[in-house]
């Protein structure tokens, strides 16, 4: 009677650190391949060669995922697509986490009259579908990949916000950050020294689910022709471009789908571990 929880236990943390294992392997392959992406190719994934158009994947051993109805290489345009997502997943995360961190640690701290302007800019922020407020944005903006990081990363600080706010407003009535406070320390140094460590786990548990989100995003906006300009290749607009030819070239639009699927869910698989993980800290402490 006794075993069986403990062998429910020793499975369940090998399940949770196997799923860890696994979604960090998959990010890591698909990062490299955005990092190398010059190394890992043979073609420049704009250049069109109309004598291979729509030829399907494993046809021709020198464009192993085929070609699209240019003639250019699915491959290289993929690999070289996972550069601008993963650049525009990390850098949109980066603005939305500093941002946010940054609004939700002063807003619980301080309190008052900005803590009730943070809040009611969350909650004006949250009554916007995330989606909708980004397109509404970029049709002011532009399309372009400057504007997507800069649009993305200024509508996504809300759940840092919130989660930094929640901290903040825990930590400051605690004994050692009152006597912090009482022996002269400057807000500056309790936010920086005694709250923000530990607020880190919850927030980098929340960035890998955030950059999920900017990934569905950047390739929802490219698919309506609104984030990254042609011809630079990105996952959205390689799925709009087959969108025409799903009943005879359906690899045009399904692989780049199952690459956007691969790192949703590796990031994803990645933040469940950190949050378990995270957890399991909460509960020993």
């Amino acid at each position: 009677m006794v075993k069986k929880p403990m062998n429910r236990k020793i499975l369940s943390g090998f399940f949770s650190n196997f799923t860890g294992i696994v979604g960090i392997f998959l990010l890591s392959a698909i990062l490299l391949l955005a990092v190398f992406a010059p190394v890992f190719t043979q073609h420049d994934p704009v250049v069109s060669n109309l004598k291979v158009k729509l030829q399907p994947p494993l046809a021709d051993p020198n464009y192993v995922f085929g070609t699209d109805q240019l003639g250019r290489d699915i491959f290289s345009r993929l690999v070289f697509g996972a550069r601008v997502s993963m650049f525009v997943g990390i850098a949109s995360t980066l603005i939305s986490c500093v941002l946010g961190v940054a609004l939700g640690l002063m807003s619980g701290f301080f309190g008052g009259w900005f803590d009730n302007i943070v809040t009611y800019l969350c909650d004006v922020m949250l009554s916007i579908p995330f989606i909708v407020l980004v397109i509404a944005v970029i049709a002011i903006l532009g399309s372009g990949t400057v504007n997507v990081i800069i649009t993305l990363g200024l509508s996504g600080w809300v759940q840092f916000a919130k989660i930094a706010r929640s901290k903040a407003l825990t930590m400051r009535n605690l004994e050692y950050v009152v006597s912090a406070i009482s022996t002269g320390a400057s807000s500056k140094r309790v936010l920086f020294r005694h709250i923000l460590p530990n607020t880190v786990p919850s927030i980098i548990t929340m960035a890998s689910f955030q950059f999920a989100q900017m990934i569905i995003a950047e390739a929802s906006l490219s698919f309506l022709g609104m984030g990254i300009r042609p011809p630079a290749p990105s996952w959205g607009g390689m799925i709009s471009d087959g969108r025409s030819f799903m009943q005879t070239s359906w690899w045009l639009s399904a692989i780049p789908g199952i690459a956007i699927l691969l790192v949703v869910v590796s990031a994803n698989l990645i933040g469940d571990w950190l949050r378990e993980q995270n957890d399991k800290n909460i509960t020993s402490f």
